[in-house]
Parts: C-alpha cells; structure tokens; sequence
C-alpha cells in the first residue's frame, strides 16, 4: 500500500512538474500571469457546468476562482516571487487540494464510464488541471521575441 501512494505521488509530483515547465514557456514567450491561466481554465468550466449545477451556484464558484485569480495575478505583478512560491508550494501539499483532485479523477472516470456529454468531461478535466494550475511556481521572465525567426519555419533564408 505504502509502494501504491508513493507512485501517486511520484506521478503527481510529474504532473505538477509539467503544468510548471509549461507554464514557464508560456510567460517566456507571451508574458501571460497565473491568475489570467487560472480564470482562462475556470470560467468555461462553470458555464459548461450551469445546466448540471444551479445557476447562482456555478456564479458563486466562480466569483471565488475570480477572486484567487486576482490575488495571484496581484502577488506575481508586485514581484513577490517568494510569497507567490511559498503559496503555490502550500497548496501543492494541501490535503484539500489531493482530496478535490481525487474527487475530479473519480468523477472524470465516472463520466467517462457513463457516457455523459463531452461538455461534462470538458469540466472535469477543467477542474482537474485547476488543481495543478494552483500549484505553479514563478521565476523572473526570460523575454523571448513572440514570433521566431524565418529559420524555425523552414524557409530559405
């Protein structure tokens, strides 16, 4: 049992790591936050969600993902990477956050299974990746033109 959790969180520490390493190309080449990421993820989630869920409770949820979008999108622009880190680093061993992540699994593989609407499986694989999005960790940008040269496309130079 003990081998069984250690390889959870091997593949979870891989996953973390991923989102991360994405998620730093993405500021090198665009300069996007955390907090845009994190309400870009989660606001369609909860639109997919409002004919499954009551209506004032999807905008319930998702005014609370707005309002830790803004807390992240406010630490990383003062330039506070230590506390930014630290929380990302906090909510990475959370046991909410593993009990919520199991959860979506569980219910993602439910749906599945079930056969429901692939809006259903969008929300849980939504829900899913707001669970390592949390966990992000920033460094300071190394900026990179947004367009590459003619030589990455192929072309005759």
């Amino acid at each position: 049992m003990k081998n069984i959790f250690s390889k959870i969180y091997a593949l979870d520490d891989k996953c973390v790591k991923m989102v991360n390493d994405a998620y730093l190309w993405a500021l090198d080449w665009t300069g996007i936050y955390v907090g845009t990421v994190l309400f870009i993820n989660c606001a369609p989630c909860f639109a997919l969600l409002w004919y499954k869920i009551p209506i004032w409770l999807s905008l319930f949820f998702l005014t609370c993902v707005m309002f830790m979008s803004c807390q992240s999108y406010w630490m990383q622009n003062s330039g506070n990477k230590i506390q930014f880190n630290a929380s990302a680093e906090m909510a990475k061993g959370s046991m909410w956050r593993w009990s919520l992540l199991w959860f979506n699994v569980g219910s993602l593989i439910s749906d599945i299974f079930i056969r429901v609407t692939l809006l259903q499986v969008m929300a849980d694989v939504c829900a899913i990746l707001f669970w390592y999005i949390i966990c992000i960790k920033i460094r300071d940008r190394e900026k990179k033109k947004f367009l590459l040269p003619k030589m990455a496309y192929g072309a005759n130079t």
